[in-house]
């Protein structure tokens, strides 16, 4: 019997050892396919990971590549308009400085008198504050329903947007274009211009081609002798104000001044950006046009106080005549001493001059002389 126990307990624990191991086994397979799962669940989500950051980062990139041509065409249109409408500003666009164009309705001050408010609309009667705070330096005379351009940052204040200017030059008032036409004639017209030609003419007038700042439309403006005007003031490219009665004048339209304060320089001009061109390269089509010209004075004799001389380049394979015709003042004067100086001294020299045509001749008249020659 006691053999047949020690083979029972023998066997039996030989089961249990068996049962054990089973199941240590079984757990051991249950981690290692849990681990393996895992693994599996881990590569999927990196791999779901790489290809959602990879596909969203395209998506944006693409959405920022869309916004940037936006943006692009923003700007395109806001350069074209050259000022935004008060409806298309909005919360996003505060920090951004913009220009908006339109009509004071009202203006109001702060309690204290330093600031002004001002109540503008647009051409489609959308209304918005333009604030103009005293530390900004800028003129508070303005006019109510008149149309300005007010460039500024945009903010927002109780729930209401607003444009800020920033300096004086951020506000400008609207130029309305001005008909000048054969159906004015003998009307006065003020226009603003900049200064193309100026010609001095033998008997002491002035005749000058202007191209009208909003219309874009060239006229003549002649100063005759009797306003007694310092025509030294005005050089080419300057911006001037000229009030006038509308005329025409060989088949051109033309304002003529009655007094010497018809005639305001706004900006002085600078005669420095007018091209410099070789004698050679003057032909018929730049007749009424300004250069600059330089070159040797030859041949100069005076009649009747006027100047002729010949105007010959550095190489002398070209020649123009020119002139500088008589008018009083020392301005004059200088010209002339410098042209007849150089002439004697045969020196170089650099000129302002109109181009035209006499007797089928091109000729200078002369404008300006120089200090100096761009040798």
């Amino acid at each position: 019997m006691s053999d047949k126990k020690t083979v029972t307990i023998w066997l039996s624990g030989l089961a249990i050892a068996g049962v054990l191991y089973g199941v240590f086994h079984f757990k051991d397979q249950l981690f290692t396919s849990n681990e393996n799962s895992a693994s599996f669940d881990a590569t999927n989500v990196v791999a779901d990971t790489t290809t959602n950051t990879s596909t969203n980062t395209s998506n944006n990139e693409a959405a920022a590549s869309n916004s940037s041509t936006e943006t692009s065409n923003n700007v395109e249109e806001t350069t074209k308009d050259s000022y935004s409408s008060v409806a298309s500003i909005t919360k996003e666009n505060v920090g951004d400085t913009i220009t908006i164009k339109g009509a004071i309705q009202s203006q109001s001050k702060s309690k204290d008198g330093k600031h002004t408010f001002l109540t503008v609309a647009d051409e489609a009667s959308n209304t918005i504050t333009v604030p103009i705070f005293a530390d900004k330096h800028i003129s508070n005379e303005f006019k109510t329903n008149e149309e300005y351009l007010f460039t500024g940052l945009v903010d927002e204040y109780n729930n209401e947007l607003e444009v800020i200017p920033q300096k004086p030059e951020d506000i400008a008032p609207v130029q309305k274009q001005v008909d000048v036409s054969e159906d004015t004639v003998g009307q006065t017209k003020t226009i603003k211009a900049s200064v193309l030609t100026k010609y001095e003419h033998p008997d002491g007038h002035t005749f000058m081609n202007v191209l009208v700042q909003d219309s874009k439309q060239e006229l003549e403006i002649p100063i005759f002798k009797n306003l007694n005007f310092d025509d030294s003031k005005i050089t080419i490219n300057a911006l001037i104000e000229v009030s006038g009665v509308v005329t025409v004048y060989n088949d051109k339209l033309e304002i003529v001044p009655k007094n010497v304060t018809d005639i305001k320089v706004i900006t002085p001009g600078d005669d420095s950006k007018v091209t410099l061109v070789p004698i050679g390269k003057l032909t018929e089509q730049d007749r009424g046009t300004m250069h600059q010209v330089q070159g040797y004075v030859t041949d100069a004799t005076e009649h009747d106080g006027h100047l002729f001389f010949t105007f010959v380049d550095k190489e002398k394979k070209h020649s123009i005549k020119g002139v500088l015709f008589r008018a009083d003042g020392n301005e004059i004067s200088g010209r002339k001493t410098k042209i007849l100086s150089v002439s004697k001294d045969k020196f170089p020299i650099r000129i302002l001059a109109m181009v035209d045509v006499y007797k089928n001749e091109l000729e200078l008249i002369i404008d300006k002389v120089y200090n100096d020659y761009n040798g």
